[in-house]
C-alpha cells in the first residue's frame, strides 16, 4: 500500500476469486494515480492542526500548499515562541 496506492477493491477481488474462474467477468485494473503534493498539503491542513504539525508537514504546506494555507502556517510558526524550532 505505501508504495502501490490503496486497497480499495482487494477484498471483493478475493471473493471473486474464490468463486470465479480465472479471470473473473468484467476484470479490470485501475491505474492509482497518487495525490499531488498540493492535494497532500490541502489534505494536512484539514487533519491536523498547524501547532500539531512536524517541520516536514509545515515544510510542505509552505512549499505547495494553496497560498492561504501557507499562511495560515506562516502565521502560525510566526506568533510561537521560539521553542517550536526544536520539535
Amino acid at each position: 500500500m505505501k508504495y502501490h496506492g490503496s486497497e480499495d477493491g482487494w477484498t471483493n477481488l478475493l471473493a471473486q476469486a474464490a468463486t470465479t474462474p480465472l479471470p473473473p467477468p468484467n476484470f479490470t485494473i485501475t491505474q492509482y494515480v497518487p495525490p499531488t503534493p498540493a492535494q497532500q498539503a490541502a489534505d494536512l491542513m484539514k487533519s491536523k492542526k498547524v501547532e500539531e504539525m512536524s517541520f516536514a508537514e509545515w515544510q510542505l504546506v509552505l512549499s505547495e500548499g494553496a497560498p492561504e494555507d501557507a499562511e495560515k502556517v506562516w502565521t502560525t510558526l510566526k506568533g510561537s515562541p521560539s521553542r517550536w524550532w526544536l520539535t
